[in-house]
């Protein structure tokens, strides 16, 4: 699965060797080339006339716009600007119904699973995230139902686990409902929440900042989480970033929490918890390893037989859920909508499988 990964890219070694540094000097093997990154406003792309497969791509460019506000958004694609909508922060279901109705079959929706999740995100390196008991509070503290009507409004959301109820390696929708945070009603872990941050004598107001990203699902996860930080007597605040600085404080550790909503692309415990779990992990939670999990996930990659290799992820799952090194809220509806023009667009679960564009045309 890894070197499947579409993060995955071949890159010419004289150019690693005399530079080293990709984000600075875009080289691929891809269907468009590099023209302009506007920071804030926009990328663009053009045609590369070397593309390895024939014929492709159709497009002579691509522009995208980032545009952080969720109204904004809507009234780009209303209005043209834009004739395909999708990416990080996609239309919701209501934008979805609105445009249907407004413009009927002018433009098309496509709607699919999604391999992610959105949640908070702990660093283990700081107080009080350190002790379980603040996490696991946490992590119980969360309504899994209000999340997904708060931190999913902008884009509707659904249950997840460790890994996607409706793939062959997570835990079934109906199981995960049973488990304490997720259980309704919610009134004993409330108290069992309360009770934990009771025991380790946090100060009432404690201060913690929620790092977030800027936009759409990004900020409606950052209010979310406030809210259940707030209920457990913290001082709250959110810290909003764009999307580079974002990153970076990501990879680099520099936040006390983290209001995110992740992407993985391929439903296989190879990719989500050798990226999100294992103690080298690229995103794993900072300070967060286990043991026990790293010797499993070794284990279960080596393992042929299905049933066998499932009984090995199960158990990781379970440790993944004790060790609360995430408050998992759910994950996001993935919708695309375009303009009847474009065609050749496919949605896929898998967001970072899906953006090469090779195959797209407009139709004249």
């Amino acid at each position: 699965p890894a070197v499947a990964s579409a993060w995955n890219v071949v890159v010419p070694k004289h150019i690693m060797d005399a530079k080293g540094d990709v984000t600075k000097d875009v080289i691929g093997t891809g269907p468009f080339k590099f023209k302009e990154h506007i920071r804030g406003v926009s990328w663009e792309l053009v045609k590369n006339p070397d593309y390895w497969v024939a014929g492709k791509p159709y497009l002579d460019g691509i522009i995208t716009y980032i545009i952080p506000d969720a109204s904004n958004r809507l009234a780009a694609f209303r209005t043209k600007r834009v004739n395909l909508w999708y990416n990080y922060s996609p239309p919701s279901p209501t934008d979805a119904t609105t445009l249907t109705k407004q413009f009927g079959d002018q433009i098309w929706v496509q709607e699919s699973g999604y391999w992610g999740f959105g949640g908070i995100t702990f660093n283990l390196k700081r107080y009080p995230w350190t002790d379980i008991r603040a996490r696991n509070a946490v992590d119980l503290m969360v309504n899994r139902d209000e999340a997904l009507k708060i931190a999913f409004k902008s884009t509707g959301g659904a249950h997840h686990g460790i890994m996607s109820p409706e793939g062959p390696w997570g835990t079934p929708e109906a199981e995960l409902l049973k488990r304490p945070g997720w259980r309704q009603p919610k009134d004993q872990d409330s108290a069992e929440a309360k009770s934990l941050i009771a025991q380790m004598d946090v100060p009432r107001g404690f201060k913690v900042s929620i790092m977030t990203r800027q936009g759409g699902i990004y900020d409606d996860h950052a209010v979310y989480a406030k809210s259940v930080l707030d209920s457990l007597g913290f001082d709250a605040s959110i810290k909003t970033l764009e999307t580079g600085a974002s990153l970076q404080a990501l990879t680099s550790g520099d936040f006390d929490v983290a209001a995110y909503h992740y992407a993985y692309p391929i439903d296989d415990p190879d990719s989500v918890f050798g990226d999100f779990y294992t103690s080298k992990g690229e995103r794993v939670a900072p300070g967060y390893s286990n043991k026990t999990l790293d010797e499993f996930f070794v284990k279960q990659t080596g393992t042929v037989d299905f049933a066998a290799r499932k009984k090995i992820v199960d158990e990781m799952t379970e440790i993944a859920f004790n060790d609360h090194s995430r408050a998992i809220f759910g994950v996001v509806k993935w919708i695309t909508v375009g303009w009847k023009e474009v065609q050749g667009w496919q949605q896929w679960a898998g967001f970072y499988n899906n953006l090469n564009m090779a195959d797209v045309w407009i139709a004249k």
